[in-house]
């Protein structure tokens, strides 16, 4: 029973999430963290764009594979963001929790394999399990923070935005704890198959210096009390 106990603690404990950013030319950046547990992944989404003034700017969705495949149909997702709405010179923040709206299912990007993706504006050739419910123009695109409202922000179709981050949770019975991502692309703009930016695992060589993310402190605790359990064990044997 101890030895078991041991086992859980240790998995637990090296699990971390895995963090892809991006960088443009223009100085736009981003960044996705996913953070797999046994039957659930969390994206949290982020645009890191500051001073945005058009909705071309905005991140509208991702792609991506999992170690452990493509997720089926029986992939439930949940979602929520803040709003933002610009409107006569003035971005004026909801600070409310609310669906994203975002549909789920899968795409093939230019030159690569078929992906999953979540998306407000999704490629023409995505098949959607979770159908967006933004419509077009679509609201809810991601805009970065202090956006100024003087180009196609202050255009009422595509208001409201949201503010920032935008969190997903995919439940499937195939994600692990250990499952790992790759093949992330962002998407910007209101019109489908926009060109896509590729993502990097930050901290990776060439990928702007970022420093990889850490497991949190409180996974860095419970590793620690899984080693300890080791040692227990292995001094209970020896007795």
């Amino acid at each position: 029973m101890l030895k078991f106990v041991t086992i859980l603690v240790l998995t637990a404990g090296l699990s971390s999430a895995n963090t892809i950013i991006f960088f443009t030319s223009s100085g736009t950046s981003g960044e996705v963290d996913f953070t797999p547990t046994a039957g659930q992944l969390v994206i949290t989404l982020k645009n890191l764009n500051s001073g945005n003034t058009t909705v071309a700017q905005n991140i509208t969705d991702i792609e991506f594979l999992l170690s452990t495949g493509i997720l089926n149909g029986s992939t439930t997702m949940t979602s929520s963001a803040s709003e933002i709405t610009c409107t006569g010179g003035l971005c004026t923040p909801a600070n409310n929790s609310v669906a994203t709206g975002w549909g789920f299912g899968t795409a093939t990007p230019p030159s690569l394999p078929l992906e999953n993706t979540i998306c407000a504006v999704c490629m023409s050739n995505s098949t959607l399990t979770i159908a967006t419910a933004t419509g077009v123009p679509p609201k809810h695109t991601l805009v970065g923070p202090n956006p100024v409202d003087t180009g196609s922000l202050d255009t009422g179709s595509h208001n409201p935005m949201l503010d920032q981050t935008a969190t997903f949770t995919l439940s499937n019975a195939s994600i692990t704890a250990l499952t790992t991502i790759s093949g992330v692309n962002f998407s910007f703009g209101t019109q489908p198959d926009a060109i896509n930016v590729t993502g990097c695992a930050s901290g990776s060589p060439g990928c702007g210096g970022n420093v990889l993310s850490t497991p949190e402190p409180a996974d860095m605790f419970l590793m620690g009390f899984g080693l300890l359990g080791v040692g227990v064990l292995l001094k209970f044997r020896r007795a």
